[in-house]
């Protein structure tokens, strides 16, 4: 991501951030069990993520992800 210009920078991050907004979509009416199944699954693939946008990207969505369950607790 180093050789994007700034432009492609806040156009790559505009996607991903729409991306997070249509995941937490879909999860917000899963129950307390599949959103725990998928901060598990992604805890397993973000120490081998090398690029920093797409593990920005998923620690974001695991917190939201986390914060929803809390709610429902």
């Amino acid at each position: 991501m180093n050789n994007l210009t700034q432009t492609q920078r806040d156009a790559k991050q505009a996607y991903l951030n729409k991306q997070l907004e249509q995941m937490l979509k879909l999860y917000q009416d899963a129950d307390k069990n599949e959103r725990s199944a998928i901060i598990r699954q992604i805890d397993g693939f973000l120490p081998v993520t090398t690029i920093k946008s797409e593990k920005n990207f998923w620690l974001k969505f695991r917190q939201k992800l986390e914060r929803l369950n809390e709610k429902s607790a």
